[in-house]
């Protein structure tokens, strides 16, 4: 009887679902965010990296630019310092061309032993023209020798010498108008090398002169007379007369009479008594200005060279 009892109803129990499937999807979606997150970490971090090494290159582009700019602009200043001073000494060498073949066939009022000659073209100012004749006065000549300074022109092609009225607008002299009158126009410009030994220098002393031919005596003696009151403001550059300090009284002091070879000539003297200005008139129709005794001694003798006739 017992077999035949009915067994009890049991309630039937939910089936468990499967957590090991969960986690592990969970855990896989972990890695892959995680493995993302690193994957956008490096990209961003490389796009960073990128732009850096742009920036440093366009830097380090401008920098090169720059430098190239720096190279070249300091090129080109030494190109154009290199040219202006090479243009610079070809004028001063320009300044004073000296030929025989040219001089020669040049006259002058007296004879003379050496040279010269200036194309007067590149001689623009009163400065110029003191500095070619203390070029000249460098030049060693042995004693007792007179240079002629031939100041020249182009005419028709060939070198002549210039006027007067071309040359003593340069010198800019305050020479009075009854005295440029009475000039001829003809002239000459020399430098005498005198027997003097310099002690600094140990060479013969040279003195720059000036002969101006007249063809109205009387005038030009009353225009040299005139003269006298700015004659050494217009030539103490020129003979490099020192006008300095116990010397500046030299302005204020008048010129003097004096007989050079039994010619009157006028002298201004310093306070220690030595001549530092002279003109004369060795005959009526020459006018000599220099700082020389000696100078107008030699001057005069060849003056009188040129009038003596030969048998």
């Amino acid at each position: 009887m017992e077999e035949n009892k009915p067994k009890p109803y049991t309630i039937p129990q939910p089936q468990k679902k499967v957590v090991n499937n969960i986690k592990t999807y969970l855990s896989d979606m972990a890695d892959a965010i995680r493995e993302n997150e690193g994957s956008v970490i490096k990209i961003a971090m490389a796009e960073k990296n990128k732009k850096d090494q742009e920036e440093i290159y366009k830097e380090a582009k401008v920098i090169n630019k720059s430098k190239i700019f720096m190279i070249l602009g300091g090129v080109i200043l030494i190109l154009v310092g290199v040219v202006f001073a090479v243009y610079v000494y070809q004028q001063k060498n320009n300044n004073t061309i000296t030929t025989d073949k040219i001089t020669k066939n040049l006259p002058a009022i007296i004879s003379y032993d050496t040279s010269s000659y200036t194309d007067i073209a590149n001689i623009i100012t009163r400065v110029d023209l003191i500095n070619l004749f203390k070029k000249e006065s460098s030049n060693q000549d042995r004693g007792q020798s007179i240079r002629s300074i031939f100041l020249t022109i182009q005419k028709d092609g060939q070198p002549a010498l210039s006027t007067l009225s071309e040359f003593l607008p340069i010198l800019n002299l305050s020479m009075p108008s009854s005295l440029v009158r009475s000039l001829s126009g003809k002239y000459m410009v020399g430098i005498y090398t005198s027997s003097e030994v310099d002690a600094q220098t140990n060479t013969n002393k040279p003195y720059i002169f000036f002969i101006l031919q007249t063809k109205d005596y009387a005038n030009a003696y009353a225009g040299m007379l005139a003269w006298e009151d700015t004659l050494l403001d217009d030539m103490f550059p020129i003979f490099e007369i020192s006008v300095g300090g116990d010397n500046n009284q030299l302005f204020e002091k008048p010129f003097n009479d004096l007989l050079i070879n039994n010619k009157d000539a006028r002298v201004l003297k310093d306070r220690d008594d030595n001549g530092v200005l002279y003109y004369t008139f060795p005959d009526k129709e020459n006018i000599v200005i220099t700082n020389s005794e000696e100078a107008i001694k030699e001057i005069n003798n060849r003056l009188i060279a040129n009038k003596i006739k030969p048998l």
